[in-house]
């Protein structure tokens, strides 16, 4: 994904990006958030980006903590990965380096992960430190650690 900006008598944005692995509605949304942001700025200059809201209200109703409309559930993300798992085990979750690994292949190593951090004595508000270069264990360490506290989210 590439965001290019041209100034001229008006700024131009445009968001490049590969199609079959970024929808087009999620980039569309990307690049409001830069020009909510943008205007932010804009407005108050001295502000910082922190302050600047870039989400509307339905975003941020989704995406922030607090209370939620009823009928809406909520899921952590390790909860949203084990759901996709189960769905579609044989796609592709990631590919790195020419190298894919499956739903399936990724959902069983952090498990593994998972089962062995328990072993060891990591639970709730125990810190466990991370490590890598940006890879497929980067992913599976962070899945395998967020499902630890519960281990409900484990499939096997």
């Amino acid at each position: 994904m590439t965001l290019l900006c041209y100034a001229d008598a008006e700024l131009l944005l445009r968001l490049e990006h590969d199609r079959q692995a970024l929808d087009g509605a999620i980039a569309a949304r990307m690049i409001q958030h830069v020009r909510r942001l943008l205007e932010g700025l804009a407005k108050d200059g001295h502000r910082s980006l922190s302050e600047i809201p870039m989400l509307v209200v339905e975003e941020r109703t989704e995406l922030l903590p607090g209370p939620r409309p009823s009928g809406i559930q909520t899921f952590c993300l390790h909860e949203r990965f084990e759901r996709r798992a189960a769905e579609m085990p044989h796609a592709a979750a990631l590919t790195f380096g020419g190298r894919t690994v499956t739903y399936e292949g990724l959902n069983r190593r952090a498990n593994q992960l998972a089962h062995r951090l328990r072993t060891l004595g990591v639970g709730p508000d125990v810190l466990v430190g991370v490590h890598l270069e940006r890879s497929p264990e980067l992913v599976i360490a962070i899945l395998g650690i967020l499902c630890v506290p519960s281990m409900s989210c484990l499939l096997g």
